[in-house]
């Protein structure tokens, strides 16, 4: 394993103890200071030191402390986007009724990705639901919804004629969109938001447009926090392309 997959697997951990923590304080209605369960930041910190004494051979001691450093920021930076992301909702997908506001949230924010949809259309659900997994799995990217109808003048401006349509913003300069599911199925195959082909595909294409700041290996406990989540359900560049 290389030492970006262990910081990333101590990452992912940490991320899911503040996910878990998070969605459980919404459904019980408590404030960020009860049952917080999850494990410190310096548990995490301590698991990583105890696996690089483990591998003393493998790793050299210079790099030890200020790989130590830049993992402790990624996890402050996770618990910062995870309340943000996760408040009150537990998709981390935003619905966004007012393209104004739309507008505004793609340029305060570094990483977005605006779905375009109409919620009568089974491939915008399917889109959604992927997207769904996908933040919880990069927190620190902000994921918009919004109704094409609720969005005519950025329709009209941007060309979104097929939907769904996903925009990806960077610094809110749009880096690449998906329309459809053209670029992230095969013909034939079958469209589901439990395909991990067609969800791996598409976070190849938010990696390369640089939308997410860290490419986790595996998904880890993914599937068991969105079955969480299901059931509380059923009970940098230049200025903003959204300028007018």
């Amino acid at each position: 394993m290389t030492s970006e997959q262990i910081d990333s697997k101590y990452l992912e951990k940490y991320q899911d103890s503040r996910l878990d923590a998070q969605l459980s304080r919404n459904t019980q209605n408590t404030d960020d200071n009860a049952n917080d369960s999850e494990y410190d930041s310096d548990d995490i910190l301590q698991e990583l030191e105890d696996e690089l004494d483990q591998q003393e051979d493998q790793f050299l001691k210079q790099y030890r402390e200020e790989r130590m450093n830049q993992l402790s920021k990624e996890m402050k930076q996770a618990k910062k986007s995870i309340k943000e992301n996760f408040n009150n909702t537990d998709s981390g997908i935003r619905i966004i009724e007012d393209e104004g506001e739309l507008m505004k949230l793609t340029t305060l924010n570094p990483f977005t990705v605006v779905l375009f949809k109409n919620e009568q259309f089974t491939t915008c659900k399917i889109m959604q639901q992927i997207l769904t997994k996908l933040a919880f799995k990069h927190v620190n990217t902000r994921f918009y919804g919004i109704e094409a109808v609720n969005a005519p003048f950025l329709a009209v401006k941007m060309g979104i004629k097929v939907l769904p349509c996903l925009v990806l913003y960077k610094n809110g300069v749009e880096k690449d969109r998906v329309v459809g599911f053209e670029r992230i199925s095969n013909k034939g195959e079958t469209l589901s938001a439990d395909n991990e082909e067609i969800i791996g595909r598409l976070e190849n294409i938010l990696d390369r447009s640089g939308v997410i700041t860290r490419k986790a290996f595996q998904f880890n406990n993914l599937k068991s926090i969105n079955k969480k989540s299901n059931s509380r359900d059923d009970d940098d560049d230049d200025d903003s392309d959204l300028d007018l």
